[in-house]
């Protein structure tokens, strides 16, 4: 059997930096003292050198109780800390969960807690159009003007199981060199790719859940 040329050993995560305080947001202070003194283990090549650091995180929703206009800022929180933290280049979040205006709300939100010049975006789901003949009659009550013609009202979509949604992140050191970025076109928001262009080479680094 090959082995390689640079085994991989057991490790811990360095600490790269302490992120630097958010004003008027409890949760990042507290975060300081909860992860300084925990280890993360992880198996790396230690003479390998680390370029550039890929991370994924599937979070099981970013929606603050499952709510349909509310995010969870404390989860977010976190995410965006520990993304300073462990000095991290490039990260996908899978399975937020969001709607379309949330996932703005997100991306807004994690601006004011990331260094200027990161890149972020969110493979959404698209609006679904309601299928033809879900429609119901408009209940008429009486004593009140008759809808005109026998006019129907369409069913809303139901998106209390939706699953997918992804979240870029690109730190303000690669976010200078990115060549292209590509998000689900079948609007199911299950997939996303971002191109970076390196020194000899482009780099194509796909998020999927």
């Amino acid at each position: 059997m090959h082995e390689p040329s640079h085994p991989w050993t057991d490790g811990t995560l360095v600490q790269h930096s302490t992120p630097p305080p958010v004003n008027n947001l409890p949760r990042w202070t507290s975060l300081t003292a909860e992860y300084q003194g925990i280890d993360i283990p992880i198996a790396e090549a230690t003479t390998l050198g680390k370029d550039l650091w890929l991370t994924s995180l599937n979070c099981g929703s970013l929606s603050e109780a499952n709510s349909q206009k509310q995010i969870n800022k404390a989860k977010l929180s976190s995410i965006c800390w520990q993304f300073q933290r462990c000095g991290s280049d490039v990260m996908y979040l899978t399975d937020t969960r969001l709607t379309q205006v949330q996932g703005q709300k997100a991306l807004e939100f994690m601006r004011t807690l990331l260094p200027h010049g990161t890149f972020l975006r969110q493979s959404a789901v698209g609006t679904p159009n309601a299928p033809k003949g879900n429609t119901r009659k408009q209940h008429w009550s009486k004593g009140t003007q008759a809808p005109s013609g026998g006019a129907t009202e369409a069913s809303k979509p139901d998106t209390s199981g939706r699953i997918g949604i992804i979240i870029l992140i690109v730190s303000n050191k690669w976010s200078k060199h990115i060549k292209d970025w590509w998000k689900d076109p079948s609007g199911s928001g299950v997939v996303s790719s971002v191109t970076i262009k390196a020194m000899s080479q482009d780099i194509t680094i796909f998020g999927t859940y």
